[in-house]
């Protein structure tokens, strides 16, 4: 069994929503799953899979009533629950969306 890393904590949107929460849950508290949100590093603490809208590309995130999903790979989604923005507090995702409008923006990883 090999030991966690950061270079692990890297997020690859075309990997389907199941393979991504594993790995935001495996990653937490050491050393936190991370993408890049408007070249922030933005790390995520917590979610579910989640029913996907069709037709978005992987990592493009869209938001329903104050929820917040990321498009991932083999059309699933990703409800994205807790997060920290660098140069923020660690929220959830309804708090980050009082602070930022999503417009189809698209998270690196």
């Amino acid at each position: 069994v090999s030991m966690l890393s950061k270079e692990m904590a890297e997020l690859d949107w075309n990997e389907p929503a199941a393979a991504i929460h594993n790995k935001i849950r495996g990653l937490n508290p050491w050393p936190v799953a991370k993408t890049v949100f408007e070249g922030k590093m933005l790390k995520i603490f917590s979610g579910h899979p989640a029913d996907a809208k069709k037709g978005f590309a992987p990592g493009r995130l869209y938001t329903e009533k104050n929820r917040l999903f990321a498009a991932c790979g083999e059309h699933t989604a990703y409800e994205i629950y807790e997060l920290q923005l660098e140069g923020a507090k660690r929220m959830s995702a309804a708090d980050f969306l009082r602070g930022h409008a999503i417009s189809g923006e698209v998270l690196l990883g």
